[in-house]
């Protein structure tokens, strides 16, 4: 019995060892990651429409490099009909939206009820490419969870933007800019363990 105890607590110990590693890794405070939301902000208000779209394709109006780049990435193809196509026998929308976490994890792109997963799926089918590679506003609308682990999904909380400093510079906090209201440089960006 004591052994036991023994070995859970130093599993314990290395689990919190580990956490701290990560947490000591990112300027970033730990729940940055839990349940994330781009929009749940009045802060918006003041923006044009474009920057008040989460979709990758209006972050493309300005960051097109970063939008070619992207829209190659498993990022981009993390909401898959394969993966879709498994939720209604795995018990519909609850249990689509606990695999979102991961492959779509915005709030705003969480399936409000099985309807909208089943259209979802439909759509996805229909039209298996998440965004308009050409980043055309104009192009059908699609659900925002279709584009994926999207940009929002890592730099935008609450119509607040993050990301890295910028190139050349090793300034952090916040920056003023014309556009977003400035944004939030934090080195966290720049490390494998913010992912």
């Amino acid at each position: 019995m004591k052994k036991q105890y023994s070995h859970a607590l130093w599993a314990l110990s290395c689990l919190f060892a580990g956490l701290m590693l990560i947490g000591a890794a990112s300027d970033l405070p730990f729940h940055y990651w839990q349940q994330p939301a781009a929009s749940k902000s009045n802060a918006y208000q003041q923006w044009s429409k474009l920057e008040r779209d989460l979709r990758p394709e209006a972050c493309a109006q300005c960051h097109n490099d970063q939008f070619q780049a992207w829209k190659k990435s498993l990022h981009a193809s993390a909401y898959s009909e394969g993966l879709i196509g498994q939720f209604p026998s795995l018990g519909g929308h609850r249990s689509g939206n606990n695999c979102l976490v991961c492959h779509a994890p915005l709030q705003e792109q969480s399936y409000q009820n099985n309807a909208d997963l089943m259209a979802s799926l439909t759509l996805k089918i229909e039209q298996p490419k998440g965004v308009d590679n050409d980043a055309n506003l104009d192009a059908p609308r699609l659900p925002l969870r279709h584009s994926g682990v999207n940009c929002a999904t890592c730099h935008v909380r609450a119509y607040k933007r993050f990301g890295p400093p910028r190139a050349g510079s090793k300034k952090t906090g916040h920056i003023r800019t014309d556009v977003h209201g400035g944004f939030t440089a934090t080195r966290a960006f720049e490390k494998s363990q913010f992912c």
